[in-house]
């Protein structure tokens, strides 16, 4: 359907002298706005599901779900460092986990659970673990790690 629809407006490109005005003027403005409407539409109709794919983070979070799924108890809670406005409410909706904000990379202390947004994947804290790493298809340099207390 994407396709077709993509097609349909191009074909509406190739034969714009159809529809448009003999004035130079209006002919030049109806000639740049039709380009721009053209390539608006192909890209949100062709490439919206690799866009999507691409910089989203569904497929981080779904696989951060399942491989808590077991760990993470009713009682614990998680803190962040730099997770950003854009990754916090998915964390939530994928998760279910509302987490609370940290400044400074350290252990958190009444948390078992610390989520950190980072260009490099860093020593874990003092007290704590690597649980889990992911990141975005094709996206190496911004890392989501997951560390966890270690149980003494």
């Amino acid at each position: 359907m994407a396709f077709l629809f993509a097609l349909t407006i191009t074909l509406i490109w190739l034969f714009k002298k159809c529809f448009l005005a003999d004035r130079p003027a209006l002919k030049a403005a109806q000639i740049w706005c039709l380009g721009l409407t053209v390539i608006w539409v192909l890209v949100f109709t062709l490439f919206i599901g690799w866009i999507d794919y691409a910089k989203g983070y569904h497929n981080v979070f779904a696989d951060l779900k399942q491989h808590i799924a077991s760990e993470f108890l009713p009682t614990d809670c998680m803190v962040s460092h730099e997770v950003g406005e854009s990754e916090a409410p998915m964390l939530y909706y994928y998760t279910g986990i509302l987490h609370q904000s940290q400044y400074h990379y350290e252990t958190p202390p009444n948390c078992r659970w610390l989520l950190d947004l980072s260009k490099e994947v860093r020593e874990p804290p003092p007290g704590m673990e690597i649980f889990w790493i992911g990141h975005r298809p094709d996206e190496t340099k911004e890392n989501l790690v997951l560390y966890k207390k270690i149980d003494r």
